[in-house]
């Protein structure tokens, strides 16, 4: 964790990476192939613990992503929106302070897309939720103790979030 945390201080994820369109290493297609034997079951299990954190975290309503009528989603991550960048900025200290791992996947995607792909903005509600939004683990490898440790520091922290900010109203 230590590492990883360093790691995402200093790396550029908006730098090229050696993928070329149209190539698999062999190693990675050995790997993939691999994996697909037990995506199924994978999937399953991340469906099933999105199933536990939608019963179990105590967040306002709308800030839980919820399958849409007709869609499968695969549940490796479990995204949650807060109303603003700073209440998910706090989240995700509250709990990598306590060794759980967050993600906020689209944090740089204005740039990242401005960058490499030519994008001049015009989609300001895109951009705005790209920074509110924070992905919890939801992958199939946790365990069950995992998931209610992790519910349950969100719990408090959410708790805690909301005390801090309406006092300072």
């Amino acid at each position: 964790y230590p590492l990883w945390h360093i790691y995402n201080k200093k790396v550029d994820y908006t730098a090229k990476t050696p993928i070329i369109n149209g190539q698999i290493f062999k190693s990675d297609l050995s790997l993939t192939c691999h994996r697909l034997k037990f995506i199924d079951k994978a999937i399953e299990s991340q469906r099933a613990n999105a199933d536990y954190y939608f019963q179990t975290l105590n967040l306002d309503p709308g800030m839980l992503c919820s399958e849409k009528s007709g869609a499968f989603y695969n549940r490796y991550l479990y995204p949650i929106r807060f109303s603003s960048s700073k209440h998910c900025d706090l989240m995700a200290d509250y709990l990598h302070n306590r060794q759980i791992g967050t993600i906020k996947p689209y944090k740089d995607i204005a740039e990242v897309a401005a960058t490499h792909y030519g994008y001049a903005g015009g989609c300001p509600v895109t951009e705005q939720i790209s920074k509110k939004l924070l992905a919890i683990p939801s992958y199939y490898s946790l365990k069950k103790g995992d998931l209610q440790r992790i519910a349950r520091c969100l719990n408090e922290a959410w708790a805690e979030i909301n005390i801090r900010c309406s006092t300072r109203l």
